[in-house]
């Protein structure tokens, strides 16, 4: 049984083999309920055959709403600089944007940008995340507050 934070597995294959098929099976009980789930799910048939009965089975109303929800996720926070680069500081004052940002943005929703809209945005759109979060810096640094 693989037990532990540095177990795995590997597979050596011929290399005059140009496909294989692989089947990987878990469980948490022990290896022979692996074994069971291995032939109950997959039946050990093709992978055009499951992928076709998986998307035949797929919910179409949850891809809908799933695509809203990332539509939602990314319509904030706005934009805040202008054509530019300069924009209104939190101070009243007029800054232009550092070199090292795409752009300063505002309106953010702190609790739900950082439980899950940064998180997201850090692996759809890295600079855009670290735009968000620079800009909270300045916020900080030029209205002396947190937004909330």
């Amino acid at each position: 049984m693989i037990d532990g934070c540095s177990s795995g597995a590997y597979v050596i294959l011929p290399v005059d083999q140009q496909q294989a098929t692989v089947y990987v099976a878990l469980s948490f009980i022990s290896i022979e309920q692996a074994r069971t789930n291995l032939q109950m799910q997959t039946q050990l048939k093709s992978f055009d055959s499951i992928h076709k009965f998986v998307s035949a089975e797929w919910n179409h109303e949850a891809v809908i709403k799933f695509n809203a929800a990332i539509v939602h996720l990314l319509s904030s926070p706005t934009q805040w600089d202008e054509s530019n680069g300069v924009y209104l500081g939190f101070d009243d004052q007029i800054y232009t944007k550092p070199d090292n940002m795409k752009h300063i943005c505002t309106d953010l929703s702190i609790w739900d940008a950082h439980r899950t809209q940064i998180s997201f945005i850090l692996f759809h759109d890295s600079q855009r995340a670290n735009d968000i979060i620079r800009s909270i810096m300045l916020i900080v640094e030029q209205g002396g507050d947190i937004p909330k």
